[in-house]
């Protein structure tokens, strides 16, 4: 059972570490990056904490951001416009 003081930027820290570092590696999807996102704002919204949300919605964008990039390439290395 997860406790509430283990939502935030800890939280999320102890969640990529115990997904490793290989997984990371492989990891490369738009699905993933996308559910990751949706993660970190499902947990933005649970914080009371104003520093902890702000660092959540920050990850948020970056894993967005991601998501884009890779859609980004995806479709250049389609050929697509």
């Amino acid at each position: 059972m997860r406790s509430k003081g283990a939502i935030g930027t800890y939280g999320c820290a102890v969640a990529l570490n115990q997904i490793g570092c290989r997984a990371l590696s492989r990891m490369g999807r738009l699905d993933d990056y996308r559910r990751y996102a949706k993660e970190c704002l499902d947990m933005a919204n649970a914080v009371q904490d104003a520093k902890s949300r702000a660092s959540l919605l920050q990850m948020a964008q970056v894993w967005l951001r991601l998501a884009q990039a890779h859609d980004a390439k995806k479709h250049s290395d389609q050929g697509c416009e």
